[in-house]
């Protein structure tokens, strides 16, 4: 029941906030929310040091009267790992939240969106069989809807989150024709049973992928998901919604046809360029991040096309930990200067948000692969599996300049030049709430 309870403990904290939050304080909100996840990471981390390998599989029972589709998760190679991160990150992020909401009058819909983000992704993660799976992919894209519309009073976040639902059905659409493909022609829709896919039913899952992934040409309902509150950006972009399609290519990549395996990585190679050099000229700082998302999610398909797993799997979870890092040092700056995004206004703040400052150089070292952050060896090891394939490798090297060229850029502009406007001269830190998240992150 462990590996339940993973999935379960969050999902129950949604259900309890959903249900009888609406008595409680936003206190106890947070609580209930950061507790639930972190009650989450201790379920993951018990199995880990258990010594749990990848034949421990759970089922709770007949789902729907398919062949292979019950109420089962399983632990896979990259399960444990990835279940310890999508947790242990999103845990921290709630904590962060509590601070960062403090003045919220919408935090019992917050956590509960939160909490069930999180059951989801576990489902995607964890799921045994496509079913359950494909539950969890629908649901990852309800709570973005519900959490980057947080402040549905603003058109804009109305609008972003309607335009990150929509896009995103495109991709889902494609992923449902290819399950019902797969069950009218194996007649299962257990993993572990599917076998080489053809290459159709195979470019319908990358389609699904590319789109809950933001890759080109799906792409562009990320930088506008910005609207929503800043650990909203961190929880989708490091732990959650994002990844999701790396997972499936992951969990799905000894069954995909090789030429669309070669598609993919030739997409993330592509977006991974393009997006870098769109994030070297943007000027509002969540959006910055946002790019960077977008390219570092395209090394990631690179890995995964190439059937690099380790690599993969090494740069999401290294990805993870310093965009995180990034985006709640991007919620700290905000925070401070009255929800200031403009690069060009920013400046000064190094001498103001000390811990600020150093816990977003680390996750700029990280973003830039300075050794010896893990992007550094993350983005190595990604390189290393495209040294046959020299266009692949121009493209992620070209990529790693462009990424460490844009993060010294932020950085410079936001917290080493001279103050650009009063909010910034006047910028103050952080409450304690937002620094401890804030602060382990940087030193993962």
């Amino acid at each position: 029941m462990t590996l339940w309870l993973t999935v379960l403990l969050p999902l129950g904290g949604a259900a309890l906030l959903a249900l009888v939050g609406g008595r409680l304080g936003p206190r106890a909100h947070g609580a209930i929310g950061t507790g639930s996840v972190a009650l989450s990471f201790g379920a993951v981390l018990s199995m880990t040091t258990a010594g749990a390998g990848p034949d421990l599989r759970a089922t709770l029972g007949p789902w729907l009267p398919l062949p292979g589709a019950d109420l089962a998760l399983a632990v896979d190679r990259t399960g444990l790992p990835l279940a310890l991160m999508v947790t242990g990150v999103s845990a921290l992020i709630a904590l962060y939240s509590i601070g960062y909401l403090a003045r919220d009058a919408g935090t019992q819909r917050y956590f509960a969106a939160l909490d069930l983000f999180v059951a989801a992704m576990l489902l995607i993660v964890l799921g045994a069989n496509l079913a359950v799976l494909f539950a969890g992919w629908e649901l990852v894209g309800l709570c973005s809807y519900l959490l980057i519309g947080h402040r549905r009073e603003r058109p804009a976040a109305a609008a972003a989150a309607i335009k990150a639902f929509v896009v995103n059905r495109v991709g889902d659409a494609a992923f449902l024709i290819g399950l019902l493909a797969i069950l009218a022609d194996r007649h299962t829709l257990a993993i572990e049973s599917l076998g080489p896919l053809s290459g159709a039913v195979s470019a319908l899952l990358l389609a699904g992928a590319v789109a809950k992934s933001a890759q080109f040409p799906l792409h562009i309902w990320l930088p506008d998901a910005m609207e929503g509150p800043t650990p909203v950006s961190a929880l989708i972009h490091a732990a959650t919604m994002v990844t999701a399609g790396v997972v499936l290519l992951l969990r799905l990549g000894s069954s995909l046809a090789p030429e669309v395996l070669g598609a993919a990585a030739a997409v993330g190679a592509l977006t991974a360029l393009g997006a870098a050099l769109v994030a070297l000229a943007e000027t509002d700082l969540k959006r910055v991040l946002a790019w960077s998302t977008i390219s570092q999610i395209g090394l990631m398909f690179v890995g995964a096309g190439l059937g690099a797993v380790f690599a993969a799997v090494f740069h999401l979870v290294a990805h993870a930990f310093f965009k995180a890092t990034l985006f709640l040092g991007a919620g700290s700056v905000m925070h401070a200067t009255g929800d200031e995004q403009d690069v060009r206004r920013l400046g000064g703040l190094a001498a103001r948000l000390r811990w600020t400052t150093a816990a977003f150089a680390a996750g700029a070292l990280g973003l830039a692969a300075v050794p010896p952050a893990s992007g550094f060896f993350s983005k190595e090891a990604i390189a290393a599996a495209a040294l046959d394939r020299p266009w692949l490798l121009a493209a992620i090297l070209l990529t790693g300049a462009l990424s460490a060229l844009y993060a010294a850029r932020l950085f410079t502009l936001v917290f080493l030049v001279p103050a650009g406007s009063p909010a910034s001269a006047a910028a103050h830190e952080s409450s304690r709430v937002m620094l401890v998240p804030l602060g382990a992150l940087g030193l993962a």
